[in-house]
């Protein structure tokens, strides 16, 4: 009679123990090892604080004024894509460690294979979301001197919906691709939520979208980042009639980029390191697989449940969770605002603007809420004496039920009283070359 290498290898007691890729008879709490639930329940920690991570960030990110509302809907589309891929995971620790618990499996390979769906899915979505937030970037580097007073809503529009077609097209693809079902792996005990429904092929196809995405994105952020620093330096765009809001697009294209290129290369180090995990992980199921009587060695270098690979969950959560601390810290707007939405405050009951106000006549601001249009603040001086040292309208009217003590005081503008009736965003005119906007949010 003949007997397999691995039922050999393992049946030298009469109680064999549980190891992922040998033949036994197992119970579903043997199956979920000790090791797994630890790291399981740790994952499901770092998921659910990421979760709450990624929508204040979505509040913060809808609510501010500091970035085009193109661009804050992107990231607030890759924000969906962190929750959804911890709900994907979630979907397939809870019944795992229901199974250590209790000794029973609630899950079917139907609910896993859904679950790995969505955690897949959304993790590619992840990954790709750079290369469509460099495409909306240079589109408001080409059409700069309109893009930030004409609502061009299509393309983030577009481009969300590409970021996910993409990433359930291969998923697909997956399903479709049953000339590699690993039914290698399904011979041995398991439970659904345990299989890897991702085919090596597509695997392989993943991978391959994902290198070429973050090729394109940091050579197309880079690029994005020299044109518009070389229009910020040229002479023209501050010496001559240019428009306004074009001198605002630029400025905030630079300005988005040093957000943007911090959280590229803190998808760099997270990427790197799971696929070193990946590479680690197949290598020692190469190894049990081909040589089954190393099966001790596998253990304690990969683990009985397969603890090694688990690497890689916890670090995609640390991933979820850095990511909006990583977007806080490099843009100290986003926090403010998120601070100002909790009630978090800690602001001065005034704020003073410091600038070179020598050549100004005055300052004109576009308020978050209240009147609609812009509103203008003349200062004083020379022939000024009519309605100035007060805000008034596009037609030179006082703003009615408006009390302020906002005055110029020597290189400081003061605006005296800070509140949700000032948020917005602020700029002297005329405009000069090294001048700022001043953003209350």
């Amino acid at each position: 009679m003949y007997v397999s290498p691995i039922l050999m290898s393992e049946i030298v007691t009469s109680t064999p123990k549980y190891m992922r890729y040998v033949l036994g008879n197992f119970t579903p709490a043997e199956m979920v090892t000790d090791g797994n639930f630890l790291i399981y329940s740790v994952e499901m920690g770092l998921l659910t604080i990421g979760v709450l991570e990624n929508l204040c960030m979505i509040v913060a990110v809808m609510s501010t004024s500091a970035l085009h509302l193109n661009l804050r809907i992107l990231i607030c589309n890759c924000c969906i894509g962190f929750i959804l891929m911890a709900a994907g995971r979630a979907m397939i620790a809870i019944p795992l460690c229901i199974a250590h618990l209790r000794d029973v499996d609630i899950s079917s390979h139907a609910w896993c294979f859904v679950a790995n769906a969505v955690h897949h899915s959304s993790a590619d979505s992840v990954c790709l979301s750079f290369v469509f937030i460099m495409l909306e970037r240079t589109a408001g580097t080409i059409w700069s001197k309109d893009y930030e007073k004409i609502k061009i809503h299509i393309f983030p529009c577009v481009f969300a919906f590409l970021q996910w077609l993409i990433p359930m097209s291969m998923i697909l693809g997956n399903y479709l691709d049953r000339a590699n079902r690993m039914h290698y792996f399904l011979e041995y005990p398991h439970l659904p939520c345990q299989v890897e429904y991702l085919t090596p092929s597509m695997f392989i196809i993943t991978i391959f979208i994902i290198l070429i995405g973050f090729i394109a994105s940091v050579v197309g952020m880079t690029v994005v980042y020299k044109k518009n620093i070389s229009k910020y330096n040229a002479r023209e765009i501050w010496f001559t009639n240019s428009n306004l809001s074009e001198r605002y697009q630029i400025s905030e294209n630079i300005r988005s980029t040093h957000l943007l290129f911090p959280l590229l290369l803190l998808m760099l180090v997270f990427s790197i390191l799971s696929v070193a995990v990946l590479v680690y992980g197949g290598y020692w199921v190469g190894v049990m697989t081909k040589k089954p009587t190393r099966f001790e060695e596998v253990v304690k270098w990969f683990g009985r449940g397969g603890e090694a690979a688990q690497l890689f969950d916890i670090i995609t959560a640390i991933y979820t969770i850095s990511f909006p601390i990583c977007a806080f810290k490099c843009h100290p707007n986003l926090f403010r605002r998120l601070r100002r939405v909790i009630g978090w405050n800690s602001y001065a009951t005034k704020c003073e603007w410091k600038q070179n106000w020598k050549n100004a006549e005055g300052v004109k601001r576009k308020l978050d809420a209240g009147p609609s249009g812009v509103q203008y603040f003349y200062f004083c001086k020379g022939e000024r004496t009519e309605n100035c040292g007060v805000w008034v309208d596009e037609e030179n009217k006082a703003i009615e039920n408006y009390d302020s003590n906002d005055r110029l005081t020597g290189d400081v503008f003061v605006i005296e009283k800070m509140g949700i009736p000032v948020l917005g965003v602020y700029a002297k005119f005329p405009e000069e070359k090294e001048d700022k906007r001043l953003i209350i949010e």
